[in-house]
């Protein structure tokens, strides 16, 4: 039971350190990116 405990806080801490790398990424590159997106979409 301790070693299951273990397993599954270990896989949500993982699981939140890539949600956390995967938002600042796209945070990152949104603002680096020139021009509006949605100018950029729509033409």
């Amino acid at each position: 039971m301790k070693y299951r405990f273990l397993n599954i806080a270990r896989q949500l801490a993982l699981m939140l350190l890539v949600i956390w790398t995967v938002v600042s990424l796209v945070t990152l590159l949104i603002e680096v990116v020139p021009g509006d997106p949605a100018t950029v979409i729509l033409g």
